[in-house]
């Protein structure tokens, strides 16, 4: 016998972009004797759909990190790559604007903020950048880099988190 999965749904999560509040799910119903994973799949709403996502992946955080590219693909990600340091992902990125293509997203399981001073420099200082870093020449075409916390809550409120909540 198959039972209906609705009674067995778990809360999100919690919230810190709503004070810590336990968002429920809210997931489409259907008949679980009838239901096909194919077609929940494909029905179901994807948070990186159609976009391009570049994994930071350090040696020591390959463990930890073993299903990240499985799971950016099922979030809908086209485009899902590994770079193993900081420095392979600024030569994925700028390889990438030279042939005309972009990332949406750089994924840092470490400190983003750090992440991106690395891989563009320090914009507030109007320093000159280091030979290999990504040129700004096109900001629009800059990745958006993002961590762990920015995941999970992304996750949590069933829609990507902008910088504003």
């Amino acid at each position: 016998r198959v039972l209906s999965w609705d009674a067995y749904l778990l809360a999100a999560g919690e919230s810190t972009l709503l004070d810590g509040a336990i968002r429920s799910r809210q997931l489409q119903s259907y008949p679980a004797a009838t239901a096909r994973l194919s077609t929940i799949i494909d029905n179901r709403a994807k948070l990186l759909d159609g976009m391009a996502v570049l994994l930071i992946m350090t040696k020591s955080e390959e463990k930890a990190m073993i299903n990240h590219p499985f799971l950016t693909h099922a979030l809908g990600a086209v485009r899902v790559a590994r770079a193993a340091s900081i420095e392979a992902a600024a030569k994925t990125i700028v390889e990438a604007q030279a042939s005309g293509e972009h990332w949406d997203w750089v994924y840092s399981h470490e400190n983003e903020k750090q992440t991106e001073k690395i891989l563009f420099g320090d914009t507030s200082t109007g320093k000159k950048r280091k030979r290999g870093r990504v040129s700004d020449a096109d900001l629009k075409a800059r990745p958006k880099i993002v961590g762990h916390e920015f995941v999970i809550q992304s996750l949590i409120l069933g829609r990507l988190v902008d910088d504003e909540g």
